[in-house]
């Protein structure tokens, strides 16, 4: 009933804040029993978080909404009502009858309802208790509210620091501007005791009208409120006003609620903000930041939302453009991740996709905020000496599972199909549990802290965000399917689990693949087949292996035969093979693929560097890279017993010269155009048949070999394309994968790194001069020399020693000294490396389900182990 909806909000806000002039005696029991009584009251122990973890966090809560409400349509409930319904109860059971006449008129007037006929008397009550609200205001509540806008402001300003590959100089310092400028408000415009008194006097003017009048005249005077109120000329304009807009003013101010105002540049919450379960003085911190300060840190990163970034402060005449070009192309790439992410997600109820666009600047604000609150928590915990109440009965979680937990409880609610349906249609929020759940999925602290496996559903990594190592798309490829446990099935491939790793860890890391290839060749007297060489022949021969499939599925499908002609060619080849007698058909269509390898690898090549580049591979390896200098740098300091420090400092110089080079283009064989000329300038007749084709193959591969044919020329691509596979997949599985924890990218592809770094310093290299370094040709002196001989003597030795399985011969130690120093020393560099990262992460990487019983020192092991799998015939290991 509109006309009884004025604020008693107000009046009991001051009755009651007047009565805490600070904590009383049972100041610890609240403590111990507050957080605890509102934990159990959400969580459902029964859900795994890494599943649901908005179902996780609020899912007892929605239950026992659902027992209330059941499944009628038209059901609208969240948390930001829950202080209002209590208060309800409370009117209705008269207990704020003492509190306030405006309020013990409403109530008689509610109980006059029982003079209607039954089926009107429900109705009656409702319309007359519509929206009765009050309060409580904690003490010091607001001022740890701005001690935390104040930390999350902080917060923002490292982040917006950080985005440089983003935002330009110009735009960040524009942004910074903005937010220093930015103020944080109490929203309750009616908290003074004038207003009060005031709000007494306009209700008393109203009712005084109600006095020996029957309820129908009480009704029929609401339902034309304005008229009537118009008609009093006792109401004041500003009584009617209140009386007329209650609507607006309980969204605002009663409701739990929060906004960003880009006119004035500021943020604010409204009281009940500070009010269980969003806040309160007897929560740990963990559950205030969770819960309250993520609600500040989303209204913060409203004002560089996607509709209000490149908005000016009306104080700001300076500079009217505030962003930049450049900043702005950028950040739409990033937007548009946003939208597609959002847009794939669909909710389980409806099984309607949400509108990316229509809840975007919902979603960046929701993504951002989790981000820098949770930031803003973990320091100030830092600052507290990592120390926060516990909350008894759920000591099994950590200060920051309980940060996460707060979080997941901000959103949560309970909605009939129908108005989900039209949240989904107009709304600019997300529903719910998709909105936790994603900017979960998308914030790796989150798995983190929960240790979610990788591919789990919070754990997903095609999570589009603004991490470096989470900004890619790739739309045509199932990823569930494709990329399900990435790191598990590779393991699983290699491992050889009936082998002691204390025997022989070769076999143990290696025994299941080779076993397999020796299946697959056992008939071949010249087999070699190396690890190196997987993804290329996983390509032609059609078995499925990560990021491939799709690229032979499309070639299967004559797909990549738009995409160059000579693919066309070899596909209308593999045909021809089909006239040949079913005895030589196979072996026709391997030579052909043969000669296809450049082909096929130049598109495989090109599609590697564009991923790459697209994922972000190689901000992780210049990152491995810089750390494995470093300890390379340590390690020659340590090395004083063999090499005096004229020599260490110049290996520390020659260090620092050496540059990483990303060797995608030299030669440049993802070149299309290139790949094509060389197929059309060498000597073979297309149009032939296919017999004689075969013959002419077999005769320019046979003249390339006998003229030292290399890679740089067309004929050394075509017909010796074994050369191209070391340079094509070094940042493909089971080297690297975005999807492998580091201890395995560490453990192969690092191991990789270092071991190329160490030859800079083996027998042959560590004596030679720089080609800028005329200061000093000398470098190394005499005595190192001498002692660094003593140490490879020592290595041909053990080598040498060393008998071959199969063959049952020994090793070169000699031959091989080169090589078998940059092992000794790349295993070493890239151990300490990980272990200096994986030190750096909090000792946390990512699981590998199914592996569980290894520890990330010995995952990185069992990687390295695989990085020499091959599997060669006898006859093949003799010439070796």
């Amino acid at each position: 009933m509109n006309g009884f909806i004025l604020i008693f909000y107000s009046y009991a806000l001051f009755i009651i804040s007047s009565q805490i002039s600070g904590l009383g005696t049972e100041e610890a029991e609240l403590f111990y029993v507050t957080a605890s009584k509102s934990l159990n009251e959400y969580l459902d122990h029964e859900v795994n978080p890494c599943d649901n973890f908005y179902k996780f966090s609020c899912g007892k809560w929605i239950k026992t909404q659902q027992n209330i409400y059941g499944s009628r349509e038209g059901i609208i409930v969240d948390n930001s009502l829950i202080n209002f319904n209590k208060f309800i109860d409370e009117f209705r059971e008269g207990k704020l009858n003492d509190q306030s006449k405006a309020i013990n008129n409403i109530y008689n007037l509610r109980r006059r309802c029982n003079e209607l006929p039954e089926a009107e008397i429900a109705k009656c009550r409702t319309r007359i208790t519509r929206n009765i609200r009050t309060r409580s205001m904690e003490s010091g509540a607001f001022k740890k509210s701005e001690d935390m806008a104040a930390r999350i402001k902080e917060e923002f300003k490292l982040l917006i620091d950080e985005k440089k590959d983003i935002f330009d100089e110009e735009t960040r310092n524009n942004f910074l501007f903005k937010l220093d400028k930015m103020k944080f408000k109490m929203e309750s415009p009616y908290h003074n005791p004038s207003y009060l008194r005031f709000m007494e006097s306009c209700y008393e003017n109203v009712t005084r009208e109600f006095d020996s009048k029957p309820i129908h005249y009480v009704l029929d005077y609401s339902r034309n409120l304005e008229k009537n109120l118009l008609k009093n000329a006792d109401i004041t304009p500003f009584c009617r006003k209140q009386l007329l807009r209650t609507d607006e003013f309980i969204n605002y101010y009663v409701y739990a609620n929060a906004q960003y105002n880009m006119i004035k540049n500021s943020f604010s919450i409204n009281l009940d903000c500070l009010n269980e379960p969003s806040f309160s003085v007897y929560y740990p911190m963990s559950l205030n930041y969770g819960y309250l300060g993520f609600t500040i840190g989303h209204e913060i990163t409203h004002a560089f939302d996607n509709e209000r970034y490149n908005l000016t402060i009306n104080s700001d005449n300076k500079n009217k453009f505030n962003v930049t070009q450049m900043s702005v192309k950028n950040l739409e790439e990033k937007v548009k991740c946003f939208v597609e992410q959002y847009g794939m997600q669909k909710e389980s109820v409806t099984n309607i996709n949400i509108n990316g666009i229509l809840t975007l600047n919902e979603n960046i604000a929701d993504n951002g905020g989790l981000k820098l609150t949770h930031r803003a928590y973990m320091k100030w915990l830092q600052s507290n000496g990592g120390k926060d109440l516990r909350v008894p009965g759920f000591e099994k979680f950590t200060n920051e599972q309980l940060f996460f937990i707060s979080y997941g409880r901000t959103f949560c609610e309970y909605k009939s199909e129908n108005m989900l349906e039209n949240q989904i249609k107009t709304g600019k929020h997300t529903p719910a549990e998709i909105r936790t759940n994603v900017a979960l999925s998308n914030y790796k602290p989150f798995s983190d802290a929960f240790n979610c496996p990788v591919y789990s559903k919070m754990n997903p990594k095609d999570a589009h965000n603004f991490r470096k190592d989470n900004l890619w798309v790739l739309e045509k490829i199932n990823l569930e399917k494709l990329y399900k446990e990435t790191a598990s099935r590779s393991l699983s491939e290699y491992l050889n689990f009936s082998v002691n790793p204390c025997n022989n860890f070769y076999k143990f890391s290696c025994g299941k693949w080779i076993k397999t290839q020796q299946r697959i060749y056992r008939s071949g007297s010249d087999t070699i087949f190396s690890i190196h060489k997987i993804n290329f022949y996983k390509l032609v021969d059609g078995n499925i292996f990560v990021v491939l499939l799709h690229l032979l599925s499309e070639f299967k499908k004559r797909k990549l035969n738009g995409e160059s002609k000579v693919v066309n060619t070899i596909y209308n080849l593999q045909k021809e093979c089909e006239k040949l007698s079913e005895s030589r058909i196979v072996d026709c269509q391997l030579e052909i693929l043969n000669y296809g390898k450049y082909a096929l690898s130049s598109i495989h090549i090109k599609r590697s560097k564009l991923k790459s580049e697209k994922n972000g591979d190689y901000d992780i390896i210049e990152d491995m890279i810089v750390r494995i200098k470093e300890e390379f740098r340590l390690l020659i300091d340590e090395k004083k017993d063999i090499f005096d420090e004229e020599t260490r400092n110049y290996f520390k110089f020659k260090l620092n010269k050496i540059k990483f080079k990303r060797m995608f283009g030299k030669p440049n064989f993802f070149n299309i155009t290139s790949m094509e000329n060389c197929y059309e300038n060498i000597r073979i007749n297309y149009n032939d048949h296919i017999a004689n084709f075969l013959r002419n193959i077999k005769y320019y591969k046979a003249l390339s070999v006998k003229d030292g044919d290399d890679f740089k020329s067309c004929r050394g691509k075509i017909f010796q394309p074994d050369m191209l596979m070391y340079c094509s997949d070094a940042l493909n599985e089971p080297s690297f994968s975005l999807y492998y924890p580091m201890s395995l990218n560490y453990g192969h592809l690092g191991f990789t790194i270092a071991h190329e770094m160490t030859h800079a310093f083996d027998s042959g290299n560590y004596n030679r001069t720089l080609k800028d370094n005329n200061k000093n040709k000398l470098n190394i002196t005499q005595m190192s020399i001498k002692n660094f001989e003593k140490k490879i003597d020592c290595f041909v030795k053990q080598y040498g020693m060393q008998k071959e399985s199969i063959t049952n011969k020994n090793v070169n130690g000699f031959n091989t000294l080169a090589e078998n120093i940059a092992d000794n020393g790349g295993v070493k560099l890239a151990h300490r490396a990980y272990m200096k990262w994986l030190q750096s992460n909090g000792g946390k990487d990512i699981r590998v389900p199914g592996f569980e019983k290894f520890t990330k020192e010995q995952l990185f092991f069992i990687s390295s182990g695989r990085s020499y799998c091959e599997f060669r015939s006898k006859q093949i290991w003799k010439k070796k």
